[in-house]
């Protein structure tokens, strides 16, 4: 997961409930943390995830090296094109799998983007043609 908001903010709330109750097995959770601030969200955080990766001052191509280099199958973006957004990372397509969550629920415009979790209310069926991302949809709310 790509974000710079694994902090006490939207994103690090809805995401910590959803990663705590995550299916461990078969999978390994790496973050790479693009922030400029940390506080006692980040530390809870942290301490849930199989791997942490304080990235935020490296360029983009260093960024696409770590993950490629940690084999990472599916790269969740949670910022969009928010204050803390490092979108541009997605774009060198640095794992086989690309979805967008949380932090933006409106369309990218990256097309090495394949997903988007969403939900009909922040993505409804009629407005799908307008998004490069195809909709995975959960039951009822896209939040945790």
């Amino acid at each position: 997961m790509l974000s710079g908001d694994f902090r006490q903010h939207p994103v690090g709330y809805f995401l910590e409930a959803a990663i705590t109750a995550h299916q461990r097995a078969g999978f390994h959770l790496t973050a790479y943390d693009v922030g400029k601030r940390a506080d006692a969200t980040t530390v809870r955080l942290r301490g849930i995830f199989d791997a942490w990766r304080s990235v935020g001052a490296l360029e983009d191509e260093a960024i696409v090296a770590q993950i490629r280099a940690d084999g990472i199958d599916i790269l969740v973006d949670l910022s969009g094109h928010t204050e803390t957004s490092r979108i541009s990372v997605m774009e060198y397509r640095p794992a086989p799998v690309q979805v967008s969550w949380i932090g933006y629920a409106d369309t990218n415009g990256v097309t090495a983007m394949d997903w988007i979790i969403a939900d009909s209310v922040v993505l409804p069926p009629e407005d799908e043609a307008h998004y490069i991302e195809k909709p995975l949809r959960l039951p009822g709310c896209y939040l945790c």
